[in-house]
């Protein structure tokens, strides 16, 4: 009974994310000048010009309706002098407003800040669960009833009633609020480890400025800032690269997925 009860739980959950939650993703317009490539499992649009390549390619496939959307860019110097390549090569509109394309050092910040607000609410949560817990461990409670008859001089009469008494035992409140402790720092340890996780992905993946040479290339991923899709909704993107003297114009549209 309990795992028919998990499994229609699981298809209910299934359900709602599905149907409650679309997701959205990025598609590039391929036009007749640009070349479609895989490299390394990434399906990527290639603009080529005499002395310079910008690759471009979708990172946001089936993601949330989110604030942002994620791409890749890879730049070729093939035959250009000596250029800088960053995000702030890259302009990106979304129906036809500029959007802002976040730096290496913006993105990380945000994760930090993530971080920490997650750490700072954790403790507090904790401290005010371990207090709980050590008072209702702490203060024991006994309950209970008496009667009886007592005898004199004039006779007899019943008592009877009831009695409460409460106790404080200081060990068991120490304890509960030791194992309080304990799972609040388990959570903050597996917050901090996600963390340091996303950060490293950044550290590897995300665009940073870079000097291109001649015969050299560099990319990586960028976050572009953008409204949410509203019902019915698609944003038209156009993605300008400048490399060296060289523009590389690309369009795309954000969409929700198909049900």
């Amino acid at each position: 009974m309990g795992k028919s009860r998990n499994f229609a739980l699981g298809i209910i959950c299934i359900g709602l994310l599905s149907g409650c939650f679309p997701t959205t993703s990025v598609v590039i317009n391929e036009k007749p000048t640009h070349k479609v490539i895989v490299y390394d499992g990434e399906k990527l649009t290639v603009s080529t010009k005499n002395r310079t390549a910008a690759s471009i390619g979708s990172k946001t496939i089936s993601q949330p309706n989110d604030k942002s959307f994620e791409l890749l860019v890879i730049a070729e110097n093939k035959s250009a002098s000596e250029f800088i390549f960053n995000t702030e090569s890259i302009n990106v509109t979304v129906n036809g407003k500029s959007a802002k394309v976040y730096t290496y050092a913006e993105r990380k910040k945000i994760i930090e800040k993530q971080r920490d607000i997650a750490l700072i609410a954790t403790a507090l949560g904790g401290a005010m669960e371990a207090y709980g817990n050590s008072m209702n461990a702490g203060y024991q409670t006994t309950s209970g009833s008496f009667s009886g008859t007592t005898y004199g001089n004039y006779g007899s009469y019943n008592t009877f009633g009831t009695y409460n008494s409460t106790t404080y035992n200081a060990a068991a409140a120490q304890a509960a609020s030791a194992q309080s402790q304990a799972n609040t720092n388990n959570q903050m340890d597996r917050i901090s480890q996600n963390s340091n996780s996303n950060l490293s992905d950044l550290k590897y993946s995300y665009l940073k400025a870079s000097t291109m040479n001649k015969n050299s290339a560099y990319g990586g991923s960028i976050i572009v800032a953008a409204p949410k899709l509203k019902k019915g909704e698609k944003q038209l993107i156009e993605v300008k690269v400048s490399l060296g003297s060289d523009l590389h114009s690309f369009t795309l549209q954000r969409r929700f997925d198909p049900k």
